[in-house]
């Protein structure tokens, strides 16, 4: 009876986060890939998943050589479009954010493998739909399309791996490898840092290592086949993805050349990262456990910040998430043990001089992140990353006075 209960209580609460998204992405305050609307589009009343981007978008996904070998997820919206007899639009919204709500319950889940408490997996859950590019995925330039689903068969996998169902784990990742190739840069990390490896000079360990190594190379080696059998089916694709090739890799000059270039980068890079790698730290600066899951984030976190500036659009923020997956299920844990909310923190904010701090922190904030985003062209009017990275700094405001707080509030230490 307590597990069902624990069951709805999570259901309702994913749900009810999932909702909280698409309220933002159609409100009429916002202008997304759902709700998108221009002087050249006529928009029925009443309706408010449009048709303005969002067919565009599955079409687009069938044109160029690397969209097409990622089938999945266009498959599904066109599957369910025709299946239902509904717009593709409408179909889009229903998969994408049908997965999003899966993932949040397999977050809850993953956590609770890693041994974290009822409250905290819940905000590992919380942290997950708070993230930048999921609570704001659709707004563009983020205009997320594979991920959801590419979360899903990742966060299934690692559930596969922490249970020791080897096999079920390459099965899974390889479908996640499918959705989105990018998937293979969590295999050094999985690989090194979550494997619990431990070489010995005995036979019995090292048959278990060449077992592992195996077991990591089995979704590689799927993905290998299926593109062997796609350029083999798509001969003609073979030839635009190698002209493509020289061009996919020389996306740095998008990214860090000229001014509107670089501030695109960077405020990407702050929106996504500001807040995961702040608490990251200040865990580490405090506590020395959970090394080997925030290791594998950090080497994650390198290599696939070289890869998006090399070969990526960084202002398309869902491309920087891959590494934050990794250390997603222990955050409720980092979070609260890090903060520890409690009336008494309460009455030492309620002081004017604190009160004044965070006034004009928040505001500060508020000035700065608008004037930067002015050199990106985007128009603040349509979106809420403004309101969001200034939400992001005050919550560090906030943490780092309670650390204040905490450190006032130990006893001093006894000398003999």
């Amino acid at each position: 009876m307590k597990k069902s209960k624990e069951t709805i209580w999570i259901f309702t609460i994913c749900l009810t986060l999932t909702l909280l998204s698409f309220y933002l992405h159609v409100s009429t305050f916002t202008n997304t890939m759902i709700n998108y609307v221009d002087q050249n589009i006529l928009v029925k009343e009443n309706i408010i998943v449009t048709d303005g981007f969002l067919p565009w978008a599955v079409d687009f996904h069938q044109t160029l050589p690397d969209f097409k070998a990622r089938p999945i997820t266009t498959f599904l919206i066109k599957a369910i479009a025709n299946g239902f007899n509904i717009r593709i639009s409408v179909a889009f919204v229903c998969i994408n954010f049908l997965f999003t709500f899966f993932n949040g319950i397999l977050i809850y889940y993953l956590a609770k493998l890693h041994a974290l408490s009822r409250i905290q997996a819940l905000w590992s859950t919380l942290i997950f739909y708070s993230s930048f590019s999921v609570l704001l995925a659709y707004f563009i330039p983020i205009a997320t399309y594979d991920e959801p689903i590419q979360y899903f068969f990742i966060f299934i996998s690692l559930i596969f791996l922490k249970m020791n169902k080897n096999l079920l784990f390459a099965g899974g990742f390889a479908l996640a490898t499918i959705t989105r190739e990018n998937s293979l840069l969590l295999l050094p990390a999985i690989f090194l840092f979550m494997m619990n490896l431990q070489i010995k000079n005995s036979l019995k360990s090292n048959m278990k290592f060449f077992y592992k190594v195996f077991i990591i190379s089995v979704p590689v080696l799927i993905y290998f086949i299926y593109l062997l059998y796609f350029f083999k089916t798509n001969p003609q694709l073979l030839q635009e993805t190698q002209a493509l090739l020289p061009e996919k890799f020389a996306k740095i000059h998008k990214n860090l050349i000229g001014w509107i270039n670089l501030s695109k980068t960077i405020l990407s890079f702050i929106s996504v990262y500001l807040l995961p790698i702040f608490l990251i730290t200040y865990y580490q600066k405090k506590l020395t456990n959970e090394t080997k899951v925030i290791t594998a984030f950090w080497f994650t976190f390198v290599i696939n910040t070289i890869l998006v500036i090399i070969s990526s659009y960084a202002e398309e923020s869902r491309v920087l998430m891959l590494p934050i997956l990794i250390v997603l299920p222990i955050f409720g844990k980092i979070l609260t043990e890090s903060v520890s909310i409690s009336p008494a923190f309460f009455t030492y904010l309620m002081c004017s001089k604190r009160i004044l701090l965070l006034a004009v922190v928040t505001s500060l904030a508020w000035l700065i992140v608008d004037y930067c985003y002015k050199f990106t062209n985007l128009t603040m009017n349509e979106n809420l990353y403004r309101e969001y990275n200034t939400l992001t700094v005050l919550f560090i405001v906030l943490v780092l006075l309670y650390s204040r707080f905490s450190s006032a509030q130990e006893p001093p230490i006894q000398h003999n």
